[in-house]
């Protein structure tokens, strides 16, 4: 799997107002990338660890994907993916939304979650937009997934 991104599109932003770029697909050098170190299955899915590298940065995360969440998400977009796959997914959503991956150790604002170690559930609580974006990912294959 390919995991090399690229911002293809920068213009305005809202109104004119500041920039928004898009990341995509691309083969000319890594700006994010996520690889896959172990997976452990539990009762209801798994458990994912993975080490983030956008720029020079790498960040390690922990994250629990549940199968019902993975089933809800995929509902409608004529795809399944499995556990490491969702993960690749979250984590090319959060470079969409600039969030920043590094490790708080638990040490955050009740607002937020700890980057480090998280459910998918989680991301869907936290952030509104996740669920709606995921799907649209996995159902056009926009992904570091895709190869």
């Amino acid at each position: 799997m390919d995991s090399r991104f690229a911002f293809v599109g920068l213009g305005a932003g809202p109104r004119g107002r500041g920039r928004s770029a898009r990341l995509r697909m691309c083969t000319e050098g890594p700006l994010l990338s996520t690889d896959i170190l172990g997976v452990t299955p539990t009762n209801g899915g798994a458990r994912v660890t993975c080490e983030v590298t956008k720029g020079s940065k790498k960040t390690q995360h922990t994250v629990i994907v549940g199968k019902e969440i993975i089933n809800k998400i995929c509902e409608g977009t004529g795809q399944m993916v499995d556990e490491p796959t969702m993960v690749k997914y979250v984590f090319d959503f959060f470079g969409e939304i600039k969030q920043d991956l590094t490790n708080t150790e638990g040490m955050v604002p009740v607002a937020e979650f700890p980057v480090n170690y998280f459910s998918v559930r989680q991301i869907l609580a936290v952030n509104d937009k996740a669920e709606g974006r995921l799907r649209e990912m996995i159902a056009s294959g926009s992904s570091s997934t895709s190869e």
